[in-house]
């Protein structure tokens, strides 16, 4: 658990810092931002 949390860590810092700078937008940027960010694993 611990090793896989620390590789996860270094990949989700960039991803997380994103929408945890809006996180109050989250529910309304959601449909926004998953054609933005084309991120198919997040919906």
């Amino acid at each position: 658990m611990v090793k896989k949390n620390h590789g996860n860590k270094e990949a989700k810092k960039p991803k997380r810092e994103a929408p945890a700078a809006k996180p109050p937008v989250t529910g309304l940027s959601l449909p926004a931002i998953a054609p933005l960010a084309k991120t198919p694993h997040r919906k």
